[in-house]
């Protein structure tokens, strides 16, 4: 054991999740399985139920507590991946610090705390500008004016999700900042309110221009038109394959034909409550949409047996079709796809 060096051992131990059968290996990879210095990756939510916060403390990791939390700012620099998603109990200040002293940071995940400001988002783009992936959903109050901040610095970003994010003024400059991330293959953006003084919707004009994007969520966005889709449809014609557009009411059948036409790479498909969805849509992405895999067309109230059907036999590789509330649909299409 002793000609194997220490990156060596912590390689082994990474390939078994028990570290408790560490012990009876030998007490040198049970301290080291604890050594917070050779940590990457820390994502302990599958196991709070199980872990007490006495053993999270002993081992230095990220206890649920503004105090302790600047423990894992001490002893583990190296991180390169944390999730504190729904980690409530701790405050900005305490996360502030954290954030300062992990420069590798790549992947970080705080959606759903509500304490997060857009000093954080300075924080993260002078300290952690090697972010790849970063969920800040609902982070509220974090606005526009943040993103903005974080993406002008985190110029390697490959996922971006800000979903019910607070719009400014400054959001089209801010979806242009988006437009020039190179690297960028996943946008979420669902469900973004816009603040009493802004007249602006970030996608009534020019969206985005190139990265390609492969996903695309933008559920809930009541201002969106046809014009978004045609937008969509021409810059990531090439390479979007998931798509969300649930609840977004602004579009026509128009709108989703052209999307149809344009979009040949698309797998999923999230189309609930797109009232204006009808059997000449699902035509159009029968016939153009031959990759597809998923979609879901819950409460478009519009559609048809025959467009149902017309879409299963035309589409080879799709599995799943989600149409609940649909009235107009029947049993027949189960006995003729």
């Amino acid at each position: 054991m002793d000609s194997i060096t220490d990156v060596a051992e912590i390689d082994n131990l990474a390939m078994d999740s028990a570290i408790d059968l560490f012990e009876d290996v030998c007490r040198e990879w049970y301290m080291l399985a604890f050594d917070g210095s050779m940590w990457s990756n820390l994502d302990v939510t599958p196991f709070y139920q199980h872990i007490s916060s006495d053993q999270l403390l002993w081992l230095r990791c990220a206890q649920l507590t503004p105090i302790s939390i600047r423990e894992l700012a001490k002893y583990c620099p190296n991180i390169h991946t944390i999730n504190l998603s729904g980690c409530r109990s701790l405050d900005v200040k305490s996360l502030n610090h954290l954030l300062s002293n992990l420069p590798n940071l790549e992947e970080l995940d705080l959606s759903g705390l509500k304490f997060i400001i857009n000093t954080t988002c300075h924080i993260l783009a002078r300290k952690c500008n090697k972010l790849k992936k970063i969920n800040l959903n609902w982070c509220q109050p974090i606005n526009s004016q943040g993103i903005e901040i974080l993406v002008k610095s985190c110029r390697q970003l490959i996922s971006l999700k800000i979903n019910g994010i607070i719009m400014s003024e400054s959001n089209k400059t801010l979806m242009i900042l988006i437009g020039k991330l190179p690297e960028l293959r996943n946008l979420s953006i669902a469900s973004y309110f816009e603040s009493s003084s802004s007249q602006l919707s970030p996608f009534k004009s020019q969206i985005y221009s190139p990265p390609p994007l492969t996903s695309l969520n933008l559920t809930n966005n009541q201002l969106l038109t046809d014009k978004s889709l045609q937008d969509i449809a021409d810059y990531c014609s090439k390479s979007l394959t998931h798509l969300q557009l649930s609840g977004c009411l602004g579009f026509t059948i128009y709108g989703f034909i052209y999307l149809a036409s344009k979009c040949l790479e698309l797998k999923a498909l999230d189309l609930e409550d797109c009232s204006c969805i009808n059997d000449e849509v699902l035509i159009s992405f029968a016939n153009h949409l031959t990759k597809l895999e998923r979609i879901c067309l819950s409460y478009c109230e519009l559609i048809t047996d025959d467009g149902i059907i017309t879409l299963i036999r035309q589409c080879t590789k799709l599995f799943h079709v989600d149409a609940d509330h649909c009235q107009l649909i029947t049993d027949e299409i189960l006995s003729n796809s």
